[in-house]
């Protein structure tokens, strides 16, 4: 049953929160599966809190997490205050409502996915940046085929701004005995 209430809390925050087509398919959708389950929006909208486990599974999202958290109740929240986190088993366990936890579950899930894109992106770009920083091009001269393939400009002001920012040094080749 739990499973279930989760469920619905969730079309529920969607219809409550979501945007005009969504909003509408959430709470059309919330309607039938609270028919069907025999339950009411006041059996799902209980303030009750109780002690809920957030995982995580870096140190980078824990710090997402605890961002998240920070942006939702605020610093000053009693919630914040008291949540406390177990290094180990990677949980962060804090009092939340179900709404309150249904929300800050689908920020997590949805900043997560969002922060992995970006890093890898990211990386990406750090590696081509690097490149362009120190000249590690093909020593090989190569013919450039004329072609009108389309050219990527947000990625190369990304590049070279990153570039920008890495230290000029120079590879100096070792003289030996």
């Amino acid at each position: 049953m739990d499973r279930i209430i989760d469920r619905l809390k969730k079309l529920l925050a969607l219809a409550e929160r979501g945007e005009r087509g969504e909003a509408d398919n959430a709470r059309r959708m919330l309607e039938a599966e609270l028919r069907r389950h025999g339950l009411t929006l006041d059996d799902i909208r209980s303030e009750r809190k109780s002690t809920r486990v957030l995982k995580y599974c870096s140190n980078e999202e824990l710090q997402l997490i605890i961002q998240i958290i920070l942006n939702y109740s605020g610093s000053a929240s009693e919630a914040f205050k008291e949540a406390r986190y177990n290094t180990r088993k990677r949980e962060i366990y804090i009092e939340l409502s179900d709404m309150e936890y249904v929300d800050i579950s689908n920020m997590c899930d949805f900043f997560k996915a969002q922060y992995r894109k970006e890093r890898k992106r990211f990386l990406h770009d750090m590696i081509m940046a690097f490149v362009q920083k120190h000249s590690l091009y093909d020593s090989t001269p190569q013919e450039r085929p004329d072609n009108d393939r389309e050219f990527d400009w947000d990625k190369l002001m990304r590049i070279l701004a990153l570039s920008s920012t890495m230290e000029d040094v120079t590879f100096r080749k070792q003289i030996s005995k």
